[in-house]
């Protein structure tokens, strides 16, 4: 969508275009969020007047791509949690995956298969796809009760370990700030009692000027998982060691020197009923 002119984009011409988050990721040397947002939004570009933008009011950047979309004259549906969004999630429940929405004046309700607050407002946009379309708003809660997330992008699993018994979060596809703050939220969700919370992190690459700091910021969500271990990998996250240990002064904090001492620390850290975060 960043060829010369737009030419690519041009040749597609989307009746329909979702953007969804804006986020540090992939950033080149010298490189902002806003160059994603103003990547993102070319694809605008290819579009004829009185196309769809479905656009998230919670991402940062919003106001931009709202303006690049107008300016296209493309009709616009919002979704998230603003109170202005016009597909809006009002509630979820982490533990029964019970979604609350409102679209139009009216309120409905529908299970979420996936786990996390960011799949619940994520699901928002089959509604607002189907409004788009004119198709049946009334099939896709059928659909969303039985979706999963995939592997590498929050997919659960459950493991066996010499009798021991545990889940694990699946988030290794990559990570970015945003990514890395809804897989700890997932994680602090959990109900209290399920058993411990192990957390493996390893460093975000390609964020720029800002890799340090974006670093920092996760040190907030990751104490309010309140996780009994963290092993770190990488130099930003080994460098976040000591400040991790003191938001939680109850917890172990482990910086292996190799991925083979990970290993070994970590199967033998294992109890049955853990819940582990990738």
């Amino acid at each position: 969508i960043n060829a010369p002119e737009f030419q690519n984009i041009k040749l597609v011409q989307p009746d329909l275009a979702i953007v969804t988050n804006i986020a540090p990721s992939h950033l080149a040397e010298g490189q902002t969020v806003r160059d994603i947002a103003r990547r993102k939004a070319n694809i605008f570009e290819g579009m004829k007047p009185g196309s769809t933008a479905v656009l998230c009011t919670d991402t940062d950047h919003f106001d931009y791509l709202l303006r690049r979309a107008r300016a296209r004259r493309l009709q616009i549906i919002t979704y998230g949690t603003a109170e202005a969004a016009d597909v809006r999630l009002e509630a979820h429940d982490p533990v029964s995956g019970q979604v609350t929405a409102s679209h139009g004046g009216r309120r409905f309700s529908y299970l979420l298969g996936a786990k996390g607050r960011h799949m619940a407002v994520n699901s928002l946009v089959c509604f607002a796809v189907a409004h788009a379309l004119a198709l049946d708003e009334a099939q896709v809660p059928a659909q969303l009760a039985s979706f999963a997330a995939v592997a590498g992008r929050g997919q659960v699993l459950e493991f066996a370990l010499d009798g021991r018994r545990f889940r694990a979060i699946d988030e290794t596809y990559n990570a970015n700030p945003l990514s890395m703050e809804m897989a700890l939220a997932m994680v602090a969700e959990e109900p209290d009692g399920e058993g411990r919370r192990l957390l493996v992190l390893g460093d975000m690459l390609e964020l720029g000027r800002d890799a340090s700091r974006y670093h920092e910021a996760l040190i907030a969500p990751i104490a309010k998982c309140r996780p009994a271990l963290v092993f770190l990998r990488g130099p930003q996250m080994c460098a976040l060691r000591e400040r991790i240990a003191a938001a939680l002064p109850s917890t172990t904090v482990h910086a292996p020197e190799n991925l083979a001492e990970l290993e070994r620390l970590l199967f033998a850290a294992i109890r049955d009923g853990d819940l582990l975060l990738l």
